[in-house]
């Protein structure tokens, strides 16, 4: 699943490279660092989360942007929990985003909302056995952020959003589970 993600992220960059030669300033590049919270059940099992993310868009008339978003974020398992010697859950999201900022202040506000794909992995070892499981499911987000300009089109950013992720009764006690990233990143347009 990271190999497909990463190669869907690879692809992705190359047409945006292409875009951008042919529409200066409206492609994007973003990449960002997250840590996560996870509620419910989920927050009695696992640890405070991290990973990252890394996004290509298309921005119309410095309002409305439109991207492609994955990444990876992983959450160990609490200490003695089901007396697990070790484990984690993993997540790699794809999605497609929509984003509405309000630009052209010092401090650019901005809303979003996104739908596709978790990719949900969870491994764990008890007693010298190994369990894996995967399962595919809908992520829905939404959130908002504030945007810090630095250089003719690039930003710093914060967001804060919460994650949907519908995983199934056979696979999580939480139907679905809620997460709460917190993004720290930067963006960069062509």
């Amino acid at each position: 699943m990271k190999k497909l993600s990463i190669g869907l992220f690879v692809f992705l960059l190359g047409l945006a490279a292409s875009a951008g030669a042919q529409d200066q300033g409206n492609v994007f590049l973003q990449v960002n660092g997250d840590t996560s919270f996870p509620t419910g059940n989920l927050s009695s099992a696992v640890n405070q989360g991290w990973g990252g993310e890394g996004s290509i868009g298309y921005r119309f008339q410095d309002v409305l942007t439109l991207s492609v978003e994955s990444g990876y974020d992983t959450y160990s398992f609490k200490n003695n929990y089901k007396n697990f010697n070790s484990g984690s859950w993993n997540l790699v999201p794809l999605v497609f985003k929509v984003q509405i900022g309000f630009r052209h202040l010092p401090i650019n506000p901005y809303i979003f909302a996104a739908g596709g794909l978790a990719f949900n992995a969870e491994s764990f070892s008890a007693g010298g056995f190994t369990y894996n499981a995967n399962e595919t499911d809908f992520l829905g987000e939404a959130g908002a952020g504030l945007a810090f300009p630095t250089m003719a089109d690039s930003s710093f950013f914060i967001q804060g959003k919460i994650e949907m992720d519908n995983t199934s009764s056979s696979y999580a006690n939480d139907q679905p589970t809620y997460l709460f990233p917190i993004n720290v990143g930067f963006q960069q347009g062509f």
